[in-house]
């Protein structure tokens, strides 16, 4: 995957009246929220000075923080070491600090680091792993080592559910407000249709070669069919909840793998690459969307380079992709 350089989304977004609990609050002293993945702690990143400078309140990862050399903890925190110290981002997060202030029940004092995270393959542990390849011991340790590292979700610490995802209200300037709602896609996936060789180590380009699979089962129809699960019942039911609850304005998905834009417009168009991923969540998950208010946003980041924010359900939103 690609360096974070290439992966920055930032959208302007409006909302309205808190209806029922969130799991953080958080009030950003500008109208952006700025989204971004892939970060290799051993490149340079100089983003990071033109991040800072575009203004925006809260910077969210959604995936791959970190690319780790190996799949152990200690490999982790190794790479997480090595990216703190890089002196561009640790510039960012001063930068950052006091930009937006979070509140939680699970905070004792509020958070105004200004980031928030969710996983993805790298940062899991394993390259194209999932929950189903480890122990509910093994996918404990990962998720608390996750969270103690990136300070977020707090929830996480807290509480025993299995899974990382959570959402956010975030209150913008002029009264308005923003509703995120973040997915673990790797804690409930299931094995993949066509096991992947991409998270073998012993041969430094396995994982490319995973990826032109990817491309090749794609023009093919491999496994486009396949029933296997994402999000899992426990999460599908939390998601189902905070659409059908949320009063906002706008709503903001986002997932750390590919989620298929619902629609046929594009017979062969990039997101077909990787939506065989979501097997069995795939119709569900459109068919939520189509069932909801003109308001909800998807963004969503594939491991083939490329952010896209899916205007399809929004009213007055221009349809489009936003390659980053």
């Amino acid at each position: 995957m690609m360096p974070l350089s290439k992966k920055l989304a930032v959208l302007l977004c409006v909302s309205a009246h808190i209806a029922f609990a969130y799991d953080l609050k958080c009030q950003l002293t500008t109208s952006r929220v700025g989204f971004g993945s892939c970060s290799s702690p051993k490149l340079p990143q100089p983003i990071w000075h033109s991040i800072s400078r575009s203004n925006i309140s809260h910077f969210m990862w959604h995936g791959d923080v970190i690319y780790a050399k190996g799949k152990t903890i200690s490999d982790l925190e190794a790479a997480w070491q090595t990216q703190q110290q890089r002196p561009e981002f640790h510039s960012f997060q001063a930068d950052m600090r006091g930009r937006s202030v979070c509140q939680s029940q699970y905070l004792a004092k509020p958070m105004d680091t200004g980031i928030s995270a969710i996983w993805d393959d790298h940062d899991f542990g394993i390259n194209d792993a999932s929950g189903a390849e480890l122990s509910p011991d093994e996918l404990h340790q990962r998720q608390t080592w996750f969270a103690n590292a990136m300070q977020w979700p707090p929830s996480a610490l807290h509480e025993s559910r299995k899974g990382l995802y959570y959402d956010t209200l975030f209150s913008l300037p002029y009264q308005q407000q923003l509703h995120i709602i973040t997915l673990d896609t790797r804690s409930f996936k299931e094995a993949n249709a066509l096991p992947s060789i991409g998270g073998y180590t012993w041969f430094p380009y396995l994982s490319k070669f995973a990826a032109t699979i990817r491309y090749v089962c794609s023009a093919f129809g491999v496994s486009n069919n396949s029933d296997g699960a994402i999000l899992g019942q426990e999460q599908w039911s939390w998601l189902e909840k905070q659409l059908e609850a949320s009063t906002a304005d706008m709503v903001v998905i986002v997932s750390s793998i590919q989620v298929d834009h619902c629609s046929s417009n594009e017979r062969y168009s990039i997101d077909d690459v990787c939506q065989w991923l979501l097997g069995a969540d795939r119709e569900p998950f459109c068919g939520e969307l189509g069932s909801l208010p003109r308001r909800v946003g998807t963004l969503a980041q594939c491991s083939i380079y490329l952010s896209t924010p899916y205007c399809d359900s929004v009213g007055g939103c221009a349809h489009g992709r936003v390659r980053t």
